[in-house]
């Protein structure tokens, strides 16, 4: 989480300096000698020295194990003047290291030894005693020290002989599992040791040391006492419970001169259950008086000046469930790290504490100024921690950072509310004030409520996740949630915590902040939400993110550079209003947004919730998206939730890259309000994408609530949509303005579909389906999205991506083509349908049918993979053209359709070519009344005019009586280049009179004819077809079937029969009657007039397979 730097004291070994310490601990001086110990430049001075009586000699304590008391095996007690040892007692010399020894005549001693079940006790109660060693330790071997000094007067001693640099120290540790040594000291000073004092014994129990009584739950205690100079630790414990507790004085209870920890605790999961694993009331660390000092105020300098090489108190813990710690009322000067480091610390409780000159690496005594990273004043890393009712009134100033720096969980004391309420961390220089936060990690909150008021500064390194909790960001002033690296505020880069410092803070730069509810837990998702206003959230990753929560409401902020998204909101309520999407000004060189601006999934939300809202109806509620590498907004799952996006300004959204985008993009909206946003330069990446894109929306209303969207400079300048919609007027794509429409994907339109004059309506893939309205096309042009045009450069988009860099070609089928209402008067005028499935289909008629249900003037069909009309209703077309069809140009099958007056089947002056199949194939036309008259056919694969049961009646006693007649005009049409073998016209089971059926000629036919079989009711004068090359040429007769003439058929009775009028048959001299499939000429009450002689041509009757004469059938 941070750069560990690690200092200790050099080790002092010049001549002058060891002799001005002897003087001084022999009493020869008066006063304080000045001693310097060098440590990053920092000058120190000595404690006082008590003056000895000329009388007194030293006490020499030989290596081992410690003599204990004549008559007492179990005590050794070391006092002024009486110890088990010969000599007068204090002051006590202990042996020669093997460090320090310079003389290979002398046998080294590292360490004097209290052995299990023996306390060695130090009495000063009546007079000081001094302990000095020539490096040699005092090792509690599973045994206890007993330090028992009265007062400032009457206290131990333990330093290193003036001959030596230093001594090792006080080491406690345990013999076996049931002797773990241990220690109370009281009164004591203990200096110029590499460690002060060592305990890894494990004890958890000591004697109160001021009143030896009581039992204190700690296996050290030090009461009133000194620690320092120390080379390296002043303490440093193992496992082990640790108790410091002064009187806030400066003078009794000190920490000082140390050249690394002040004391350095660990515990780990062998550790023994303990109350505290550390407890420090009323100590000073770092810059206090020397230890019962009294020439000098406490913490004014000179005296006071002292320092820390690391941290004043170093804690690490790593099991799962460690002790508290317990720092109340204690002051902290000149550390070189933390003035409190825990790293791990379940609970600690840490108050009412003064942190001054710490973390700055200050290197002359009066000054707090340095060149080093800066440390914070207290460094809670990977905590769970109460800040509201455990961390509290800690103040201080002039430090590296006049602030706690955090990462872990928030817990709250029971019977509170539990909420955390942000405190902004600044640094003063001049007075005291309360230490705020800093975040270096995650900070986890999994109930309550973290509370961020106006003027809030959120710092962070790592992630703010709140899990079952709240963010009440909502108070009216600002707000920033930055990154660690930002020096808004206070200067926190570089630091311990972030070295690097770039001009530019790059996005990405902390994880933002994450919202977790519940998908199943109601309480959880009701507890889940987060206010923000007039807040700025800049350098994350994603700024806001919250899933399965109550709600989360934006507004009047400032979001980004983001690395993702700036807000991601996963089944949950969102608002957001009058925020943009951007960056602090000169910050970005790119999109503001790394991936979305907003991105709401709402496809795991539950039931319908108060849904989506971006921006609002006023311009006050206007956001602004600077930029995003992919969509500026984008929501998926919005079915059954209310959507309502205005007046946002969005800019490069999808601009850059291979990923692109669309400004808006918007899936499965049902409930959508769209109106007044304005896209600009979207959607133009690698693949280009339209400024909006409404996938899959239902009940869309682009009469109001979807409407006056702009943009200009897109990838697409288009809303593309596919789904259903209310009635809709269609807008055509411009290059500025209002943003037209493209279809990819089916359309149901439910309502009028309108377009006017000049209206260009590309489509992709689907079928523009009308229901329960009119389509109304004046002049307008339905085509294909590959049809590349000026407005609608849709080649490299992502609806028609380039292959191998190649445009596709436009192709038939590229989209399915119109289908209509047949019960509405569908009218196409002047307009075109070009690369359809099928280019109109229409069910069958409903209503009341007092109009034509579809009727299109010069309107051109073409290039369609199958039928360019399949209609089972009838239809009238005037003019224009089919082309290319697929299969038929004009399908219409009336099957079962009741025929009306106001809907005849009329085809007239229309041109047909290309066709796969027929060009005109009518079905089921009994009863029908069908004219067509006029059209010009040419290549189709089939038949050009194929027509079944044409004239025939729709009763139930066809032929018998006339009841719903039908009735055939096929007149002056032209059919040329039909398929090999195929009649240009086939009237397969005609009925009715044939004067109706004239004036039709043709050229190149498979065979230059009209096919036909069934009942002819009135006189027919035969035409002999024979193969023509000129298409001016009229097309006669061939039979595939049976012929019946024969008289109408009466009415129904009891309506009288018409009078009878004869009928007749004229062959001509050189006609050629072909009969096939074993067909008749079956003449009822009709003549046979072929007696023409008016030349010399034969009459000849013959079977269709006959080729020796007239048109080729076979």
């Amino acid at each position: 989480m941070r750069l560990d730097v690690l200092r200790r004291l050099q080790l002092p070994a010049s001549p002058p300096s060891l002799l001005l310490r002897a003087a001084w601990k022999y009493g020869v001086a008066v006063g304080v000698a000045a001693v310097v110990l060098t440590a990053g430049g920092v000058d120190r001075v000595p404690p006082n020295g008590h003056a000895l009586a000329t009388s007194v000699l030293p006490t020499t304590v030989p290596c081992g194990t410690i003599a204990t008391d004549l008559n007492d095996p179990t005590t050794a007690t070391w006092t002024a003047t009486k110890s088990p040892y010969p000599g007068t007692a204090s002051p006590y010399n202990l042996p020669v290291s093997s460090t320090n020894n310079a003389d290979p005549t002398v046998q080294p001693c590292d360490a004097i030894v209290v052995p299990p079940d023996v306390t060695l006790k130090i009495d000063a109660s009546q007079g000081p005693v001094q302990i000095f060693s020539h490096g040699a330790a005092i090792n509690v071997h599973g045994g206890h020290l007993l330090v028992l000094g009265a007062s400032e007067i009457n206290s131990v001693l333990f330093d290193a002989e003036p001959d030596v640099a230093s001594w090792n120290g006080i080491m406690v540790d345990a013999s076996d599992a049931s002797h773990p040594g241990n220690a109370s000291l009281a009164f004591a000073s203990i200096q110029q040791a590499l460690n002060s004092i060592t305990i890894t014994s494990g004890a958890t129990s000591t004697p109160d040391p001021m009143d030896l009584t009581k039992q204190l739950p700690y296996g050290l205690a030090l009461v009133n006492s000194g620690i320092g100079p120390s080379y390296f630790d002043g303490i440093d414990a193992t496992n082990t419970p640790v108790l410091v507790k002064g009187q806030a004085d400066g003078k009794f209870g000190t920490v000082n001169n140390i050249g690394s920890q002040g004391i350095n605790l660990s515990f780990d999961g062998s550790a023994p259950a303990v109350t505290n694993a550390l407890e420090i009331q009323g100590v000073t660390f770092g810059s206090s008086v020397p230890f019962a000092a009294t020439g000098c105020l406490p913490f004014q300098l000179p005296c006071s000046a002292g320092f820390i090489g690391n941290d004043a108190i170093l804690g690490t813990f790593t099991s799962a469930d460690p002790p508290p710690v317990l720092i109340n009322q204690s002051r902290f000067f000149r550390a070189g790290g933390f003035g409190v480091e825990l790293n791990g610390p379940k609970q600690p409780v840490i108050t009412n504490n003064n942190f001054d000159c710490n973390g700055v690496s200050a290197k002359t005594r009066d000054t707090c100024v340095g060149s080093g990273l800066h440390y914070s004043a207290i460094y809670l890393n990977a905590a769970t921690v109460d800040l509201e009712n455990s961390v509290t009134n800690n103040a201080g100033h002039e430090n590296g950072l006049d602030a706690i720096v955090l990462n872990g969980t928030i817990v709250y004391a029971p019977n509170v509310t539990p909420q955390l309420v942000w405190k902004n961390a600044t640094n003063d220089a001049a007075s005291d004030h309360p230490l705020g936060y800093l975040l270096d990690g995650d900070l986890n909150l999994n109930s309550g409520t973290f509370t961020v008021p106006g003027g809030s500064v959120v710092k962070s390194k790592g992630a703010i996740n709140l899990t079952g909790a709240a963010l009440n960001a909502g108070d009216p002033g600002t707000k920033v949630f930055t990154s660690l690296r930002d020096n808004v505020n206070i200067q926190s880069c570089p630091s311990v915590f972030v070295q690097s410092c770039p001009s530019i803070i790059p996005a990405g730069d902390w994880g933002g902040i994450d919202l977790v509810g519940s998908a199943t837990d109601t309480a959880l998702r009701s507890a889940t939400w987060s206010t923000i206003t007039n807040a700025g959230i800049l350098y994350a990753t994603t700024g806001v993110h919250i899933t399965n929560g109550n709600s989360l409401v934006i507004s009047g902020s400032a979001i980004g550079p983001t690395f993702a998204d700036g807000v991601l909101s996963e089944g949950t309520p969102l608002a957001v209003a009058a925020t943009t999407f951007g960056c602090p000004t000169g910050v970005c060189s790119g999109p503001s947004s790394g991936n979305h601006g907003i991105l709401a999934d709402f496809r795991n939300s539950g039931p319908p919730t108060t849904g989506l809202k971006i921006g609002g109806p006023n311009p006050a509620d206007k956001n602004t998206f600077q930029g995003s590498v992919n969509e500026a907004i984008r929501a998926v799952g919005l079915a059954g939730q209310p959507v309502d996006i205005e007046n946002n300004a969005i800019q490069t959204a999808g601009a850059i890259g291979s990923a692109g985008s669309a400004g808006i993009y918007l899936q499965g909206a049902d409930a959508l309000t769209l109106k007044g946003n304005d896209v600009v330069g979207s959607g133009t990446g690698t693949l280009h994408y339209p400024a909006i894109w409404l996938d899959g929306v239902s009940h869309a209303d682009f009469n109001g609530p979807i409407s006056g969207n702009t943009g200009m400079s897109n990838g697409l300048n288009a809303i593309a949509f596919h789904g259903d919609s209310k009635a809709l007027a269609w807008q055509t794509i411009a290059a500025g303005g209002l943003l037209g429409y493209l279809v990819d994907g089916n359309l149901l339109v439910d309502g009028n579909f309108m377009l006017a004059t000049g209206d260009y309506a590309p489509v992709l893939a689907g079928t523009i389906t009308v229901q329960n309205g009119t389509l109304t096309s004046t002049g307008a042009e339905l085509t294909s999205l590959k049809a590349m045009t000026l407005p609608v450069p849709s080649c490299g988009s992502v609806f028609v991506p380039r292959a191998s860099g190649v445009c596709p070609a436009t192709t038939p089928g590229d989209w399915g083509g119109l289908n209509l209402d047949a019960g509405k008067a569908n009218q196409l005028t002047n307009s075109a349908l070009r690369y359809a499935g099928t280019g109109i289909s229409m069910g069958t008629p409903t209503g009341a049918r007092l109009a034509q249900n579809l009727t299109l003037t010069n309107t051109s069909i073409t290039n369609t993979a199958a039928d360019g009309i399949s209609s089972h209703s009838p239809v009238s077309i005037s003019g224009g053209a089919f082309s290319n069809n697929g299969t038929h140009g004009i399908k219409i099958d009336l099957t079962d359709v009741t025929s009306s007056p106001f809907q005849p089947l009329l085809l007239s002056g229309t041109t047909i070519g290309g066709s796969g199949q027929e060009a005109i194939l009518g079905v089921g036309l009994a009863g029908q009344t069908v004219q067509i008259d006029q059209a010009s056919i040419d290549h189709t694969g089939a038949f050009g005019i194929n027509l079944k049961d044409a004239g025939k009646d729709a009763g139930a006693y066809p032929g018998v009586y006339t009841i719903a007649p039908g009735r055939l005009t096929l007149t002056n049409n032209t059919v040329t280049n039909t398929a090999a073998t195929f009649p240009a016209i086939y009237l397969n089971g005609f009925f009715g009179p044939f004067a109706n059926v004239s004036g039709n000629r043709g050229a190149f036919n498979g065979v230059d004819a009209i096919a036909f079989h069934g009942t002819v009711t009135d006189d027919l004068a035969w035409t002999t077809a024979r193969k023509a090359s000129d298409p001016t040429t009229p097309l006669g007769y061939v039979l595939d079937s049976t012929l019946t003439m024969a008289p109408p058929p009466p009415p129904l009775p009891p309506a009288p029969p018409p009078a009878p009028t004869a009928r007749t048959l004229t062959v001509r001299a050189g006609d050629v009657v072909k009969v096939g499939n074993g067909g008749l000429l079956q003449l009822q009450g009709v003549n046979l007039q072929a007696d023409d002689t008016g030349s010399s041509g034969q009459k000849v009757f013959t079977s269709l397979t006959d080729d020796s004469v007239g048109v080729a059938t076979c």
